[in-house]
């Protein structure tokens, strides 16, 4: 299985991927962003396809041991498309869940996170390309959720057993 875990930037995706992981077995966090790290040099836009591609490799490497994944990253439908052409010959059930808690707490800074200028501007334009409400798959309002709430929802809903 994989989960897609998506969402503007302070959604809680690799927050909440993170409660997920260690309270589960079989299951491993594969964070985009840090996949990006290895060519900061590239611009954001040109990167995208090289590093969900990646993730995808990623994926596929821990589906053939018996692991699951729990992908992370701002999703747009054509990122979607674009994943599951990469997956079109694998039997891999693919669960896509976005966590949106609205836009004022988006651009809030929550726990330890104090947003710089660039991600707050980030935010405004992932909303406007509609990745917090994509169209697809299940969306979560996770604004009154714990963090660990949220995990227990986002298994529920994707139908994950440890």
């Amino acid at each position: 299985m994989i989960i897609l875990l998506n969402g503007c930037i302070n959604a809680g995706k690799t927050t909440v991927a993170q409660a997920i992981v260690s309270k589960t077995t079989g299951l491993a966090h594969v964070e985009v962003d840090a996949l990006r790290d290895f060519i900061r040099w590239m611009p954001l836009e040109e990167s995208i396809e090289l590093n969900l591609q990646n993730a995808i490799a990623v994926a596929k490497n821990f589906h053939a041991k018996g692991i699951s994944s729990i992908i992370s990253y701002p999703l747009s439908r054509g990122d979607l498309v674009f994943i599951e052409a990469l997956l079109d010959d694998e039997t891999i059930p693919i669960h896509a869940v976005t966590l949106y808690p609205g836009l004022d707490k988006l651009k809030t800074n929550r726990g330890t996170r104090e947003l710089t200028d660039w991600e707050l501007n980030r935010i405004g334009e992932l909303h406007a390309m509609g990745i917090a409400t994509p169209g697809f798959g299940i969306t979560i309002d996770n604004s009154q959720q714990t963090v660990e709430e949220t995990a227990a929802e986002v298994l529920r809903l994707v139908g994950f057993m440890a």
